[in-house]
């Protein structure tokens, strides 16, 4: 929370505050990482783990029931059999995708479902032969394609037009793009989007040439790679859709070294509206396109346009950034990195400088946001599925558990600290 400090967030202190925030909040990630391991261990002990192969054990941390990708690195220290199967708890195999191997560990995805509040576990095994699984992904040289969304890039990099197959909707009015929008505020440049800037033309797109690459091709999920830069930074976006689900996922990788400028995903939309809605985390609010007094607005994982009609929406995700504005009926922009152009305080003209990391998706859905649960779907896209490696042994859980069952009179808690020796998941 220290690093939460009001100079730390905007970039207006000194860059040796920096180093110190930084190395803090690495910190605080480890002892959180340390402490969901260590709980989830105490549940998965007086679980039921026993496998042909590799027990796996996937945690659910939301309070509803979820079928989810998940990605899992698993040991095999005898070393890696030649054909894999993953088997669920009733011994059905499950579709699985392999992103990587060393010499004594496998790295997979495959599609989990998960109780609330729960732990399920799966079986990677040795096969006879190498399975062949099905599902409705394909992807080409510039599209993407499973039950839910159809996703075509153009020759720039951008994508160009989302199909809802449900629908039967294009959700573009133009192409999804990265922009570039000057930015020189009068005073505390660090702190202020001026609204004379918003008023001009963007500077520039990030375009081509790109270079596109199918990076993943499986019946989990399927990803284009596009590089492009612009001046002196790099941009990198994995694209992909998942089988079973209905979000288009952007993994973006920013090398930022240039000046004097914001950069924002523009999301021009076939649904239109002078109201868009925000989450703030404890509640939603309506909020009206770009105006003098409000041109720059926060937001917490994500914010939705339902269309007039109120037939059908299109919700932005977001992992980790918060500013957002809607210059007219039909667009929504998403704030990205903010280098700003300075006459004092010129350590503030190289904030954002680095390699940035982060994400952002695209979900549709009938109606408007509630009938979409564009709720669940911004909480399922910042809080993933975990997986863990467990050992061997039996366990009065069973191969499944959810904490939402403890308000069950059938399950007796007390039995399970007994039986563990003491180990308590309360």
């Amino acid at each position: 929370l220290g690093s939460q400090m009001h100079d730390i967030l905007p970039g207006t202190s000194i860059p040796k505050a920096y180093d110190y925030a930084w190395n803090d909040e690495v910190i605080a990630m480890n002892r959180f990482s340390a402490q969901l391991k260590t709980a989830a261990e105490v549940v998965v002990r007086a679980m039921d783990t026993r496998a042909k192969g590799k027990c796996i054990v996937v945690y659910n941390p939301l309070s509803i029931r979820r079928t989810d990708i998940v990605e899992a690195k698993v040991s095999f220290p005898e070393g890696i059999p030649a054909a894999l199967m993953l088997l669920d708890s009733d011994q059905d195999t499950v579709p699985f995708q392999i992103l990587g191997t060393s010499r004594s560990s496998v790295t997979i995805i495959f599609n989990a479902s998960l109780p609330s509040l729960g732990f399920a576990s799966y079986d990677l095994c040795a096969a006879n032969r190498p399975i062949k699984l099905r599902s409705d992904l394909s992807v080409g040289a510039k599209m993407l394609d499973n039950e839910f969304l159809k996703v075509t890039l153009n020759d720039q990099g951008d994508i160009s037009s989302v199909i809802d197959k449900k629908l039967g909707r294009e959700l573009l009015k133009a192409p999804i793009r990265l922009e570039l929008r000057r930015e020189h505020p009068a005073y505390w440049p660090a702190w202020n989007m001026d609204w004379t800037d918003r008023q001009k033309p963007p500077l520039a797109f990030v375009g081509g040439p790109a270079t596109i690459t199918v990076i993943e091709k499986g019946p989990v999920r399927s990803a284009l790679q596009v590089v492009r830069k612009y001046g002196n930074s790099v941009f990198t976006q994995n694209i992909s859709l998942s089988a079973g689900s209905g979000q288009l996922v952007v993994k973006n990788m920013v090398e930022w070294q240039t000046p004097g400028v914001s950069l924002k995903a523009l999301f021009p939309l076939t649904c239109a509206n002078d109201m868009a809605t925000y989450n703030l985390g404890l509640g939603t609010i309506q909020r009206s396109t770009n105006n003098e007094k409000k041109y720059e607005v926060p937001s917490r994982e994500w914010f939705d346009l339902t269309d007039q009609s109120g037939k059908f929406g299109v919700t932005i995700l977001e992992d980790c950034k918060f500013g957002s504005d809607k210059p007219d009926r039909n667009t929504l922009r998403l704030t990205l990195l903010f280098t700003p152009e300075t006459n004092a305080f010129h350590d503030q003209a190289s904030q954002d400088f680095g390699v940035h990391e982060f994400s952002f998706g695209l979900y549709s859905h009938a109606g408007d946001w509630r009938t979409g649960g564009s709720e669940w779907q911004g909480r399922r896209f910042n809080q993933p599925l975990v997986a863990f490696q467990a050992g061997s042994h039996p366990g009065v859980l069973g191969r499944s558990f959810s904490f939402a069952s403890v308000s069950d009179p059938n399950v007796d808690i007390l039995s399970i600290k007994k039986a563990e020796n003491g180990y308590d998941i309360i």
